[in-house]
This record gives C-alpha cells, sequence and structure tokens, in this order.
C-alpha cells in the first residue's frame, strides 16, 4: 500500500539463471536446481532487503550454499547480466529484463527452475485524483505489449 495514493498492479515478474550459450555448450549439463552450486555464480550484491539473490534462489528449492560459493562478485545487477553475456558464468535473470537476450540468443536459460519475484510492477495513482484517458490507453498498451513474446513485440 502506498499512503500517497492508490496502486494497481501491472504485471509480476519471475527470476531464473541464465548464462551466455557458449558458456551453457561448454559446461556439464544442469538439470536440477542443486547442479548449479558447482558452477560459477554470478553474484549481486545490493543492499535492497527486497532483492532476491542466489541465496534465496536456491533456498526456494531446498539448496544450501556456503558463505564462499565459487562465483564472481557484482555491485549492480547490469554488471551481473554482463559477466553472464561474456561466459563468465550463470547469473539470476528476472524475465522481464531478460526476455530480449534469451530471444536474441545473447542468453539461454540453464534450467526451467523459476521463482517469483516479491516485488511487481505497480502503477500509483496519487490520492484524490483519476486516470486520464491517455493514461488508461498508455496502461492497457504496456499490458498488452508486456503480456507478448519478443517475437510479437518486434512488429
Amino acid at each position: 500500500m502506498w499512503p500517497d495514493g492508490k496502486a494497481e498492479l501491472l504485471f509480476e515478474d519471475e527470476i531464473f539463471p541464465v548464462c551466455s550459450p557458449d558458456y551453457a555448450r561448454s559446461e556439464a549439463q544442469i538439470s536440477v536446481p542443486q547442479d548449479l552450486i558447482n558452477h560459477p555464480l554470478i553474484w549481486n550484491d545490493t543492499n535492497d532487503p527486497t532483492w532476491t539473490g542466489w541465496g534465496e534462489w536456491l533456498a526456494a528449492f531446498s539448496v544450501q550454499t556456503h558463505k564462499k560459493t565459487f562465483g564472481l562478485r557484482c555491485s549492480f545487477y547490469t554488471e551481473a547480466i554482463y559477466a553472464a553475456l561474456r561466459g563468465q558464468g550463470i547469473a539470476l535473470g528476472w524475465k522481464l529484463l531478460v526476455e530480449d537476450m534469451l530471444h536474441e540468443n545473447r542468453l539461454v536459460r540453464v534450467t526451467e527452475a523459476a521463482v517469483k519475484t516479491r516485488n511487481a510492477y505497480f502503477v500509483v495513482v496519487p490520492k484524490g485524483r483519476t486516470r486520464s484517458d491517455a493514461t488508461n490507453f498508455f496502461l492497457t498498451w504496456l499490458r498488452t505489449r508486456a503480456a507478448r513474446s519478443p517475437t510479437e513485440s518486434a512488429g
């Protein structure tokens, strides 16, 4: 709940492991989340308590990690994705942020295992205001666009 307005859910997101196609071809097959701890995991360090990291993602599948699990640590999410693009290991991909790279085959999903994020995308209408027709049109377009696959969105 937002104290300054009414929030409306636009869409949710999911998180899953991604890596470069070259890394995927050169490494042993990963069939279950437990297999991931034998690979270099690309961690994104953040102070945001709502951000899902490797520890929480793996715990959702009852996989325990050690404090010093092998991998690269990045300060920003974009650095983690760029490291994965360069074949330096496996990063966590937020579907709405990496779907174009998946469609372009610059990244591949490592496993079908996924976790829904605790966060979602919302629009907040300020208190005492109603949405304009232009805002309603934009939100309809945005929801439609988000529901499409990357191949449909390209046109």
